[in-house]
C-alpha cells in the first residue's frame, strides 16, 4: 500500500490527538494517514477508523514520505535502527519524542531530513500549537510541507532546533500547568460556596477570551495593566501572588521541566 500523505510510528496520546484533529479538520482523511503501533488492538481501532496499518516501520517509511517518530523518548533506542533500515532519500522525519535531539537521532540513522516537533494536546479539537525545529540538511521546501500537514490542527511556529528542549515548557507541557491553575480557581470557588462546575466553565471562558486578546495585542503586561487598577481587586490578588513567588514557582517549573527533557535525551 502506497500514497499515504503522513505516517504514524506510535499511535499514544499525542499521535492520537494530532491524528484526530488532522482528520477532524476535514482536510486530511483517514486513509491519508498511516499507523505503526506495538499493540495489536490500537492497530485494530485505527484501522477500523478507515486509517491504513503497516506491520513493521520499514513498511510505512515506503508508503509515507513524512514519518511521525511518536514513540516515548526511552523507546527511540530500539525503534531507530529499523527507521534507518527504512531510510529512503524521499523520507521526512519528524520527531515528537521530547528531549531527543537531531544529534541523537543521526547518529543512529544517519544524515537525513529530520524536523523536531513539539505538539500539544488541544491539536486534537484544532486549537493546539506545534513547534517545529529545521535540521539540515532538510529544505525549505520539506519543512512547508510538514508545516502544510500539521497546520490543519494547530498554530505553526518555527524555532532553532537546539532550543527545543527549552519550548517544551512553553506549549507542549503547558497545557497542564493551565489546568492546574483551573483546577486551583474552581476548587477555591466551590469552597467559598460557588459551585464548581459553574466556576470552571467562567473560568474556562475566561480562559479562551483572554487568550485571543494576548494574540492580538501581543503585550500581556499591558492587558494585564488593563484590568489591575490601582487599589483594586485584582491588584490586591496579584499582589498576594506576588509575595507567595508566582512567577518565581512557574519559572522554576520550566527550568526543571528543560532539565527533565535533557536528561531523557541522555536515557535517564
Amino acid at each position: 500500500m502506497t500514497g499515504c500523505t503522513i505516517g504514524f510510528v506510535g499511535a499514544g496520546h499525542i499521535a492520537g490527538a494530532m491524528i484526530r484533529g488532522m482528520v477532524g479538520s476535514g482536510k486530511i482523511p483517514p486513509q491519508q494517514i498511516g499507523i505503526c503501533d506495538v499493540i495489536p488492538a490500537s492497530m485494530e481501532r485505527y484501522a477500523k477508523g478507515g486509517h491504513p496499518a503497516f506491520s513493521s516501520i520499514p513498511a510505512i517509511m515506503e508508503a509515507c514520505q513524512i514519518v511521525v517518530l511518536a514513540v516515548k523518548p526511552q523507546n527511540m533506542e530500539d525503534i531507530l535502527p529499523k527507521v534507518r533500515e527504512g531510510l529512503t532519500p524521499r523520507t521526512i522525519l519528524v520527531s515528537v519524542a521530547a528531549g531527543v535531539t537531531a544529534q541523537r537521532i543521526q547518529s543512529v540513522v544517519g544524515e537525513c531530513s529530520l524536523i523536531l516537533a513539539m505538539p500539544n494536546t488541544p491539536v486534537e479539537l484544532g486549537q493546539g500549537a506545534i513547534a517545529l525545529g529545521r535540521v539540515e540538511p532538510t529544505t525549505a521546501q520539506q519543512m512547508e510541507q510538514v508545516k502544510a500537514v500539521f497546520s490543519t490542527c494547530a498554530l505553526v511556529e518555527e524555532i532553532p532546533h537546539e532550543l527545543m528542549p527549552e519550548i517544551i515548557a512553553v506549549n507542549g507541557s503547558s497545557p497542564a500547568f493551565v489546568y492546574k491553575m483551573a483546577d486551583t480557581v474552581a476548587k477555591q470557588a466551590a469552597s467559598a460556596g460557588i459551585d464548581e462546575g459553574v466556576a470552571l466553565r467562567l473560568f474556562c471562558k475566561t480562559l479562551i477570551g483572554s487568550a485571543e486578546m494576548m494574540l492580538r495585542s501581543g503585550d500581556p503586561a499591558a492587558l494585564i495593566a488593563q484590568v489591575a487598577t490601582p487599589g483594586g481587586t485584582t491588584q490586591a490578588a496579584l499582589t498576594a501572588m506576588d509575595a507567595h513567588g508566582f512567577d518565581q514557582s512557574l519559572r522554576a517549573g520550566m527550568d526543571l521541566c528543560t532539565s527533565r527533557a535533557k536528561e531523557l535525551n541522555q536515557g535517564k
